[in-house]
């Protein structure tokens, strides 16, 4: 499958940049281009709404704002809409191959369905389990109630 060129927006903490992904993303759509924006810096900052807006893609570090670290893992976001193309161009990793005839060892890569067939090796542990502790917080705190919080401090 051939692509156009990716729309891909970097977002950073600015009013602009909320909208800019609900808004900008039809345009794209409109043309035919993937849109692909980079949460780095608004994942666990601002509420997110990706399969909403109808993004193709994103991604996003967790060593900022969903504290995990310097060297923390990252992660992406796939729309369903994509789970089944496999003629998507994409690093193929072996913890992405199907996982039915995974240990096969065949030539040919058969990606899993979703964001899970664009891994590529197995995550860290000690990477997860920070991750999943801070994750455990920001379940129990929820995401309206931080951002609540912070536009009342920043204004």
């Amino acid at each position: 499958m051939r692509l156009a060129r990716p729309w891909v927006l970097t977002w950073v903490r600015s009013q602009p940049a909320r909208r800019a992904v609900p808004v900008h993303t039809p345009r794209c759509c409109q043309r035919t281009a993937p849109a692909c924006p980079s949460t780095a810096h608004a994942v666990g900052n601002v509420p997110l709404h990706l399969h909403d807006w109808d993004v193709d893609f994103a991604c996003w570090c967790s060593y900022k704002y969903l504290n995990s670290g310097p060297g923390g893992i990252a992660g992406i976001f796939v729309h369903e809409r994509h789970a089944d193309k496999p003629d998507l161009p994409r690093f193929c990793g072996w913890w992405g191959h199907r996982k039915e005839d995974r240990f096969v060892m065949h030539h040919n890569f058969v990606p899993s369905r979703g964001a899970s067939g664009w891994q590529l090796s197995n995550p860290p542990v000690w990477q997860c389990a920070s991750l999943r502790a801070s994750l455990d917080i920001f379940d129990e705190a929820t995401m309206p109630a931080l951002r609540a919080k912070s536009e009342k401090l920043t204004g």
